[in-house]
């Protein structure tokens, strides 16, 4: 292995990194893992990544050895951090890279973060059970026989895509219900069968009041066999794991955009940018994923604000008028429960869950959900049981949905963001908001977005990346008393203005 040293690395297949303060943070767009590299580690891949020979870094500094460097090394290669070039670069360090190196020492350190990561390709990783890939990276197909005539693979997924975009648009006029969704810059035009989901659509989206002139259209069919010319989702038989950064990668060539889920449901989300038209394909009308109601759409909102450079993220927001902050991190951290204290206090929202990210000369969080979401026990707590009518059943988190109309006399559509706030339920009696790590703040902010938004997993990590170096960052130790919390991020917030 010690031969490691006489080559030239580069960094691993679908990896993008950024740097926040002292530490790094890695993605792995492929498996969705997450790693923070820290002590000299990310000085040291930085280096190797941009082509220099590890026998010039041990040279450069006489504090690195050659066996530490090359069990570094393996490591890196192991997680697929690091691969070796095909053709040696020769790179010289830079001036300002060999004053970082002169700092580096044997302190190598990696953790990995696999929470929001594709569950089957992260234990493939750990318990070294990676299955063989066959050309173009997918999983070998070979032991996969094919279910259904009309089943698709990773070579027939762009043609199924365009054509149950092309049935949907020949079915147009068979839709019974058809209505118009007012968005940022948006104008959705919906094609759905009455039911729980078309209802959704039009009453969870946010109409705010706002000037649409000049916005782009996206026509929208919520298509199932109950329709006529609308033919059954095809399952997918190529054998799992899927990989599905390599099918989104395959797609985006073809200027397409798809999800699909590996269950019962065997649900699809196809969209064509191009033709601004998107398919979501079940087989009925009731037959779709139970998260769906509450934030309809959302993939194909995703999709289209991506190739605008903008965001969905998974977070929380309060505010006073159009100032505001951000409250990031994954379910059951406390966002919802915040954000309604929040607003029974008086303070102003944009959503709790979902949210709409510019990152402009502002970063600007825009409204696309009109409702709030809170379980039983943060229900009483807040004593919003009147809100809750008898018969009403919980989703499948356990949660109810709640009109931001019940709860907030203001009709917030934007806020200006100043900071990030990453809560948690600390079981302390006070609140109490601290400084944080910012790349405690990424993992927290880009890990549940992008983990919830399928494909354009990249340029989401570099997005997110950005906010977080533009923002301060702070931990939110959230006490029991929801009165006392709102106060504490009221007071925060009153502070944090320009």
């Amino acid at each position: 292995m010690n031969e490691a040293l006489l080559q030239e690395y580069a960094s691993g297949r679908s990896i993008v990194s950024g740097r926040f303060d002292d530490s790094h943070i890695v993605f792995d767009a492929r498996s969705g893992l997450y790693f923070k590299l820290m002590g000299s580690t990310g000085i040291l891949w930085d280096a190797l990544v941009a082509g220099v020979k590890p026998a010039l870094l041990v040279e450069k500094n006489a504090n690195l050895s050659a066996p530490a460097l090359v069990n570094l090394v393996r490591t890196l290669m192991r997680y697929d951090l690091l691969v070796v070039r095909a053709e040696a670069a020769h790179a010289a360090p830079s001036d300002q890279m060999l004053t970082r190196l002169a700092r580096a020492t044997e302190h190598f350190d990696i953790a990995v973060f696999d929470a929001y990561a594709d569950p089957l390709l992260s234990k493939a990783m750990h318990d070294g059970s990676m299955p063989a890939r066959g050309p173009g990276g997918a999983a070998d197909p070979g032991a996969a026989p094919a279910l259904d005539p009309q089943a698709v693979d990773a070579a027939t997924v762009v043609g199924y895509a365009r054509r149950v975009i092309e049935q949907a648009r020949g079915a147009a006029g068979l839709f019974p219900r058809r209505f118009t969704i007012e968005l940022p810059e948006l104008t959705a035009e919906i094609h759905a069968t009455a039911g729980r989901l078309a209802d959704a659509i039009e009453h969870n989206l946010y109409r705010g009041p706002r000037a649409n002139g000049g916005a782009e259209r996206m026509t929208v069919f919520i298509a199932h066999p109950g329709i006529a010319g609308i033919r059954p989702p095809a399952p997918w038989v190529e054998r799992e794991p899927h990989w599905p950064h390599d099918i989104a990668e395959i797609l985006d060539a073809a200027r397409l955009k798809a999800s699909h889920f590996f269950n019962d449901w065997n649900h699809w989300y196809i969209y064509d940018p191009d033709a601004h038209t998107a398919v979501q394909l079940m087989h009925g009308a009731d037959d779709y994923p139970p998260w769906e109601p509450a934030a309809p759409l959302r993939l194909f909102l995703h999709w289209h604000y991506a190739a605008r450079g903008k965001r969905l993220a998974h977070c929380g927001t309060l505010g006073i008028g159009e100032a505001g902050v951000i409250l990031a991190g994954p379910g059951g951290s406390g966002k919802s429960g915040a954000v309604l204290a929040g607003l029974l206090a008086g303070l102003q929202s944009v959503g709790d869950d979902y949210v709409l990210i510019e990152a402009g000369a502002d970063v600007i969080a825009h409204r696309l959900f009109s409702t709030l979401k809170q379980d039983a026990a943060g229900i009483r707590r807040l004593g919003l049981e009147r809100l809750i009518a008898p018969a009403a059943k919980a989703d499948w988190q356990g949660k109810y949905d709640i009109s931001f109309a019940d709860v907030s006399c203001c009709d917030q559509p934007a806020m200006k963001i100043h900071a990030i706030l990453v809560p948690r339920i600390s079981g302390s009696e006070r609140t109490a908001i601290a400084p944080l790590r910012r790349d405690a703040a990424m993992l927290a902010l880009a890990g549940s977005s992008i983990s919830k938004m399928h494909g354009d997993r990249d340029s989401g990590f570099r997005f997110f990346g950005d906010v977080v170096n533009r923002l301060p960052c702070y931990s939110l130790d959230l006490g029991g008393e929801p009165a006392e919390a709102a106060a504490t991020i009221a007071g925060f917030i009153y502070r944090s203005r320009p």
